[in-house]
């Protein structure tokens, strides 16, 4: 199977060797369970690392690594992706996607494209998207029906409500 990006560490937390991760995948907690193997993609070449422990914590994803277990160790790891063997797809119920599928998308307001979605960040009260707008600037958008009404694939669009001060 093919290896895919599932995230990118960002930062160290603490001093014990656990890293802050950007995930860019789904089901976070299977990707990132302990006992897992994932690989880390270095310059110097791919490495596999074994995952000791998962926590999500303030949108961000951390994991501590075997053999990872001090913040100078964590530190040579920051901005590295990480990978993982492309997971058998997962069937979802209506209107749920993958990050995957969401990203790139055209953001449209007010029937005028606004940007575009550049990830989607878990956090405990819901998923936010967030949105890279054409002037540069960046938004995050509550993933909730009301002001996401319509998600369309085939035509690579999401249409967010017109609301003053959401984008």
């Amino acid at each position: 199977m093919a290896l895919v990006p599932i995230g990118k560490i960002v930062n160290t937390h603490g001093l014990k060797g656990e890293v802050r991760i950007l995930p860019s995948t789904d089901f976070q907690a299977d990707r990132y369970a302990p006992g897992k193997t994932i690989v880390l993609d270095a310059p110097s070449g791919r490495r596999d690392l074994f995952v000791i422990s998962y926590r999500p914590h303030r949108g961000f994803d951390l994991l501590t690594f075997d053999g990872i277990d001090t913040i100078e160790a964590a530190e040579s790891l920051k901005g590295m992706t990480i990978l993982a063997e492309e997971a058998a797809p997962v069937r979802l119920a209506k209107n749920e996607y993958r990050a995957a599928e969401l990203i790139g998308l055209s953001v449209i307001q007010g029937g005028k494209t606004v940007g575009a979605v550049s990830g989607v960040r878990e956090f405990p009260q819901g998923d936010y998207l967030e949105i890279r707008k054409n002037d540069g600037s960046s938004a995050l958008v509550p993933f909730v029906d009301a002001l996401v009404p319509e998600v369309d694939l085939t035509a690579r669009i999401i249409v967010v409500t017109e609301m003053e001060g959401l984008l």
